[in-house]
């Protein structure tokens, strides 16, 4: 049935908000580039193949460097 073949296969259910929200702190809260790497790997695994997710951890850390590189620069003015 061509009508069928249009429709695209349905979406995969992704992580909750809840469980998304559970992991953010870890990643805001890290010192230390070494505990921003482990927090994003233990979220990354969590999110498993939910890019929607993945996307949310990738940007909680770009804007935590973005916070210390701004604050490395205050700190040398």
């Amino acid at each position: 049935n061509a009508a069928s073949k249009q429709h695209a296969p349905p979406k995969q259910a992704g992580r909750s908000e809840s469980a998304i929200t559970d992991l953010l702190p870890a990643i805001n809260d890290a010192k230390t580039g070494r505990e921003l790497k482990a927090a994003y790997e233990t979220a990354e695994a969590a999110a498993g193949d939910d890019s929607a997710a993945i996307a949310r951890f990738v940007k909680a850390i770009e804007a935590k460097k973005a916070k210390a590189l701004a604050a490395s620069n205050a700190a040398q003015a």
